[in-house]
C-alpha cells in the first residue's frame, strides 16, 4: 500500500507536468461518461482533483478516498494517452 508521502509525491509530479503544459484546473460535467470527454477535459479534471488527493492523503481517515482519487487522476492521464498502464503501475509502488 502506498504511504501518504508516496501519494503526495506522485501527485506533485503530475502537477508539475500539468503546469509545464499550461493545463487549467476545471471540474467536469458529472453526467458525462469518460468516453464523452476530450483529452483537454480529462487533463483539466485530473489537475482539478490533485489538491483534494493531497488533502485526503494527509488525513489518515481519508486514505481510502485519497487512493480512489489518485486512481481517478491516473485513469484520466491514461485515457488522454499521457501515461501508459505500466508507467502508472510503476508510480504506484510504495
Amino acid at each position: 500500500m502506498m504511504t501518504p508521502e508516496n501519494i503526495v509525491s506522485v501527485i506533485e509530479s503530475y502537477e508539475m507536468m500539468f503546469r509545464k503544459c499550461s493545463t487549467v484546473k476545471a471540474c467536469i460535467d458529472r453526467n458525462k461518461k469518460t468516453s464523452e470527454l476530450g483529452n483537454h477535459e480529462l487533463l483539466s479534471y485530473a489537475y482539478y482533483l490533485c489538491d483534494e488527493v493531497k488533502r485526503c492523503a494527509k488525513d489518515k481517515k481519508r486514505m481510502v478516498e485519497a487512493g480512489i482519487l489518485l486512481s481517478t487522476v491516473q485513469m484520466c492521464l491514461s485515457s488522454a494517452g499521457i501515461l501508459s498502464h505500466q508507467t502508472i503501475m510503476n508510480h504506484n509502488r510504495p
